[in-house]
């Protein structure tokens, strides 16, 4: 992992930081791009706190966070019951996807973190989508943000997204666009 990035996020949960919470309208978004759950397999990288994880679970999904930040993870398994989703400490960028618990899931789901993974992480990330799985990546629009412009994708990103996904599809959320579709055309 690189010690960097792990400290600055380590850093930012252990002051009880977290991000914006899921509000209603994205749930309903998220719901209607995925389809029914039915105890299908869902991963949700940069799980964080574990919030979306467990809404996922309590959806129905068999989920599994994963986050590079061991502070996140802690806080995820201590916020969770012992029937909840399980929690990994796993960074795309750096470690072999062989350390999650299983190797491919149906869904992935990535919330704020897609402009944080490095073009390797994206790939590897890729790799673990079951054949017609379902990618869902939730994102800052850059051009609607008044800061931290970097930390949003711009709208040609988030159309060639969109367009490499089959059956890609976008629903905007104010400031966030949820992207989906199924593998990767090519992949």
């Amino acid at each position: 992992m690189a010690r960097i990035a792990v400290d600055r996020w380590d850093t930012w949960f252990a002051a009880g930081k977290g991000f914006a919470p899921i509000t209603d309208k994205e749930r309903a978004a998220l719901a209607d791009h995925l389809g029914p759950p039915a105890g299908r397999t869902v991963l949700d990288l940069g799980c964080g706190t574990g919030d979306l994880t467990r809404h996922l679970h309590t959806s129905g999904f068999k989920a599994t966070g994963a986050d590079l930040s061991a502070v996140a993870v802690k806080r995820a398994e201590e916020a969770t019951g012992p029937d909840g989703p399980s929690f990994v400490q796993w960074d795309a960028d750096t470690q072999d996807p062989a350390l999650l618990p299983r190797p491919h899931f149906q869904v992935i789901v990535c919330r704020l973190v897609w402009t944080f993974l490095t073009d390797l992480g994206r790939a590897r990330l890729l790799t673990l989508l079951a054949p017609g799985g379902r990618l869902a990546v939730t994102t800052p629009v850059r051009e609607r943000l008044t800061t931290r412009q970097s930390t949003g994708l711009p709208e040609a990103d988030i159309a060639a997204l969109q367009s490499v996904l089959d059956a890609g599809r976008r629903t905007d959320l104010g400031v966030l666009a949820l992207v989906s579709g199924r593998s990767p055309r090519g992949t």
